[in-house]
């Protein structure tokens, strides 16, 4: 039998809920919590749809318990508003997870906790006719005599358990401490596993100041190559050069260089520096080194020279332009080729590999330079 045998004339999911809530008692489950929110959950349901109570939000056990005329109906039921109230504080614990670090239920929680589920819903069962048995407190000492049982089982079950794991963990060791010393590693091994498992970054060859001053002028003249970019394409719609879309893609690239060249640091990882420079990069067995300029650096310059040398000539023969869209081309042409030029030079300044990784022989962090 159970305490809560007038739970049947609710409805069959109320009735399940309840029974598991009162065997995850006696076989001392860590759901006890869990099952009691289910069955307040599932009895608010019952009554919602039983007497066609409209639905304010949601199905959640909050909603239910915030819905005005599901409420209006426990009152009217002869539901006490001490016994909601106590309900619902026990349902916001739960959600709120107050008793996850608790190891045991307490037996005057389980008294409380059950005494409040009898008074939320006896009311209801008077109310629909039903002649509810009251709960007694022996049968709630009952109940709770079976937890501790298990409960005393469960703890005995986890203290052999555990005294089996450290007595094969103290075995084990033993006998890795019988064999004197660890097996010898031979050096070549332990280079081979520190090249193959080390993280490798390159580094930029100078002082940080150098850097500094590298980035601040390559951020600069990048932005104004933009600039002169964004006239460029104002000078292409006034006076309709056609010429002008042709350097549209270069203007591409170098933006998209642009944006990533924030990202560049002294020490990067050597796909990230592909990304960001104009350098591709080649591995070398477990290294790293730079491999040369990417192709459509050296393509995209020099269709930018053959465009400028056309549209120049173009320009003073036909005398279209005025000095000042010609001054722009000029500038623009050679900020790209500076740009491409810097670049080179400082950009193959990542010639240093930095592995670091665990030294096998020393079992010591080992940090190593290559250049």
């Amino acid at each position: 039998g159970t305490m809560f045998g007038y739970f049947i004339n609710f409805d069959a999911d109320v009735f399940h809920r309840y029974s598991t809530l009162e065997n995850n008692l006696r076989s001392a489950s860590n759901s006890f919590y869990d099952s009691y929110r289910a069955t307040v959950e599932s009895f608010l349901k019952f009554i919602k749809n039983k007497y066609n109570i409209s639905n304010a939000g949601r199905d959640g056990i909050q909603s239910l318990f915030n819905n005005d005329e599901l409420l209006q109906f426990l009152y009217t039921a002869g539901v006490e508003e001490r016994a909601i109230s106590k309900v619902k504080d026990y349902i916001l614990k739960i959600n709120k997870h107050i008793h996850k670090k608790e190891k045991e239920l307490g037996f005057e929680i389980v008294v409380d906790y059950l005494n409040a589920l009898y008074d939320l819903t006896a009311p209801v069962a008077y109310f629909m006719g039903q002649t509810p048995k009251r709960i007694t407190l022996n049968e709630i000492q009952k109940l709770y005599a079976e937890y501790e049982t298990n409960l005393k089982a469960q703890n005995m079950f986890h203290e052999n358990l555990e005294d089996c794991i450290d007595k094969k963990f103290e075995e084990f060791k033993d006998s890795m401490n019988s064999k004197n010393k660890e097996p010898e590693i031979s050096m070549q091994k332990a280079r081979e596993y520190f090249l193959n498992n080390s993280n490798k970054t390159l580094m930029y060859r100078g002082e940080d100041s150098d850097f500094s001053f590298f980035k601040l002028v390559y951020t600069l003249s990048l932005s104004l190559f933009l600039l002169l970019s964004f006239i460029q394409l104002y000078l292409m719609f006034a006076y309709e050069r056609v010429m002008f879309v042709y350097d549209l893609p270069i203007n591409v690239v170098y933006t998209i260089l642009f944006v990533r060249f924030f990202f560049l640091k002294k020490e990067m990882d050597p796909l990230d520096l592909e990304d960001s420079s104009m350098y591709s990069v080649m591995p070398l067995g477990p290294l790293w080194t730079l491999d040369g300029i990417k192709k459509r650096y050296i393509g995209f310059g020099i269709l930018s020279l053959v465009i400028f040398v056309f549209d120049l000539s173009f320009s003073f023969e036909e005398k279209v332009l005025p000095t000042g869209s010609i001054i722009v081309e000029v500038l623009h042409t050679s900020l790209m080729l500076f740009l491409t030029v810097y670049g080179i030079f400082h950009f193959r300044k990542y010639d240093i590999l930095k592995m670091t990784g665990l030294d096998l022989i020393t079992k010591q962090p080992k940090v190593e330079f290559i250049k």
